[in-house]
């Protein structure tokens, strides 16, 4: 697959910004530089319009077509493991692990989210770790690379619903699953009306907020009462606004977590 490169100059503190607007634009893989970040989506999805309307006018983009490289070789130069809460490691297959860790996932690096380098994926594996998954039903709304999946199923989940729109990532949680030695109950490729399911314990939407606002309300929908919805991939300030939308739907505000000014929020629905 031909790629796109943009990249992006931009003070330090824009970077994370910039990460998850092109992210909705369709960007999937990124990488930090001392001026900016580069950012890279393929060429067949490519609007250079539509990237000259994100970039800010103190800000300035320039425009590659890399050659083609391989990428999961380039991944493999610039993947370190990633510890969450101390309990729990995330490494790709080629890492050699010093100590144990009570939650071992490997994740095959790809171009899919999740691989645990982002706030959001910490602060939603680490916010997990808190809560009993033993014997739950789960459903992973934007599933990316499977990694939260993978996680309910060593906490104890066995009953594993994901999904994801993106044909990428729905073949590498494929592979991921099978790298952990965990079965889903369903993989599917498609969005939330794909999904048949109902009565789910734990809901995990690690997405963006206008996805989850769109979403909230098919959410509670599949979610059994006292079930819990944890939310993440959006930014600290708006976190009030999901907050104030899930109390709409009958979601209580259980916990707040930030971190580099991303957020997480955990709603439980009533009984």
């Amino acid at each position: 697959m031909d790629y796109i490169e943009a990249d992006v100059t931009c003070e330090h503190e824009w970077k994370d910004i910039y990460v998850a607007w092109l992210s909705e634009a369709g960007y999937d893989s990124f990488e930090e530089t001392s001026t900016g970040i580069k950012a890279y989506i393929p060429k067949e999805h490519f609007d250079k319009n539509r990237l000259l309307e994100i970039i800010r006018t103190d800000d300035s983009v320039t425009i590659h077509e890399p050659e083609t490289k391989n990428w999961n070789e380039e991944w493999e130069k610039n993947f370190p493991m990633v510890e969450v809460n101390a309990q729990c490691i995330i490494r790709a297959p080629f890492h050699v692990l010093h100590k144990p860790y009570m939650y071992d996932i490997i994740i095959q690096p790809k171009m899919s989210f999740g691989t645990g380098h982002h706030s959001t994926t910490r602060l939603m594996m680490d916010e997990m770790m808190q809560h009993n998954f033993t014997g739950k039903k789960v459903a992973d709304y934007g599933s990316g690379t499977g990694v939260l999946s993978i996680l309910a199923a060593k906490l104890g989940s066995n009953e594993i619903y994901a999904i994801d729109n993106d044909e990428w990532s729905y073949a590498n949680a494929a592979e991921n699953a099978e790298l952990n030695g965990v079965n889903f109950t369903g993989l599917q490729l498609g969005t939330l009306d794909d999904l048949n399911e109902t009565g789910f314990d734990m809901i995990l939407a690690n997405i963006n907020k206008n996805i989850i606002l769109e979403s909230l309300k098919k959410l509670v929908d599949k979610l059994k009462p006292g079930g819990k919805l944890f939310t993440s991939g959006f930014f600290a300030p708006d976190a009030a606004d999901i907050t104030h939308a899930a109390q709409q739907y009958h979601l209580n505000f259980v916990v707040l977590k930030t971190e580099n000014n991303w957020a997480m929020s955990l709603y439980q629905k009533s009984e």
